[in-house]
């Protein structure tokens, strides 16, 4: 969403003030705090990705711990489905979910234990 409406800024700008003096300053910080942003975004993104695949990888961690084992049963005595599965799971689903809907390359490794 910051990216963007940096872009509209960069844009408008262009075709709206380009002729004042001092907008190619503000342009110019305008291009580099995109860039900035851009960067940003992907070290988040390369960050999450490590982090999801060492919590997958490590069999100490909870996100292993939840998939390893039954996901629901049906308790026997009243008949409900019982959920076994954690929160951080859930987030996990969720997470690659959205992340996939923005057109971000999902790991396979995290698509898979997603896909379980």
């Amino acid at each position: 969403q910051i990216e963007a409406k940096v872009n509209t800024i960069i844009n408008d700008g262009n075709k709206l003030v380009s002729d004042l003096s001092g907008f190619a300053r503000v342009a110019s910080s305008a291009k580099q705090l995109k860039q900035d942003i851009i960067k940003w975004r992907k070290d988040k993104f390369k960050e999450w990705c490590q982090d999801t695949i060492r919590a997958i990888d490590d069999p100490s961690q909870a996100l292993s711990l939840e998939t390893s084992g039954r996901l629901m049963e049906i308790d026997s005595r009243d008949g409900k489905l019982r959920v076994l599965y954690g929160d951080r799971l859930t987030n996990l689903l969720n997470e690659v979910r959205q992340l996939s809907s923005l057109d971000y390359e999902i790991p396979s490794k995290i698509t898979k234990w997603v896909e379980i």
